[in-house]
């Protein structure tokens, strides 16, 4: 089977073409940012959204709630919502470093996909919060209030700003620009 015509994970190679002094050249679909307010302002909007939900996930780890060390119903969603705003960031890194010009798989990687790994987030960070709440109804808060009342608002604020980057993020308009066969 010829390497020319990929299919599956790797289809995007094909609109990568040899240029004639060497390396390769994009030549398929892009996607263009068109919004009323500049680039760069929209990129601060989507860090401060995006970056300050994973710096409130940092925050809730950094304290020692009832729990969290040794409960498999609460430290194993924490975990996985850890690496849901890990995922939220580098797609935030991958829009930043692209600019306002995407190829399509970039632009089906990041604008695409960051609702979905918001909805991710949304959904690690509640079943930790809902796994907290069964371990304080059955152990108590063990002398550790605080601690759950830090981890519960940083978790709270941390899914009320992902549902912002949401909703914001399908607000922007971006728009097909042809392709340079």
């Amino acid at each position: 089977m010829s390497n020319s015509h990929r299919k599956g994970r790797k289809a995007y190679l094909n609109d990568y073409k040899p240029k004639k002094g060497g390396g390769y050249e994009y030549k398929g679909k892009r996607y263009a940012y068109r919004g009323d307010q500049s680039f760069k302002s929209m990129l601060i909007r989507l860090w401060a959204f995006g970056g300050g939900a994973f710096a409130c996930m940092i925050v809730a780890g950094s304290v020692s709630p009832p729990g969290i060390n040794g409960c498999a119903y609460v430290i194993l969603p924490y975990a996985a919502g850890v690496i849901a705003a890990v995922s939220v960031v580098w797609a935030l890194c991958r829009l930043t470093a692209r600019g306002q010009s995407l190829e399509k798989h970039v632009y089906e990687a990041t604008v695409e996909a960051l609702p979905k790994r918001g909805i991710m987030f949304l959904f690690f960070s509640a079943i930790a919060l809902a796994g907290l709440a069964v371990y304080v109804i059955f152990n108590g808060f063990q002398q550790k209030f605080i601690h759950f009342l830090v981890f519960f608002a940083a978790q709270i604020l941390g899914m009320v700003l992902i549902i912002l980057l949401g909703r914001y993020i399908k607000r922007i308009e971006w728009h097909e620009t042809p392709s340079q066969n």
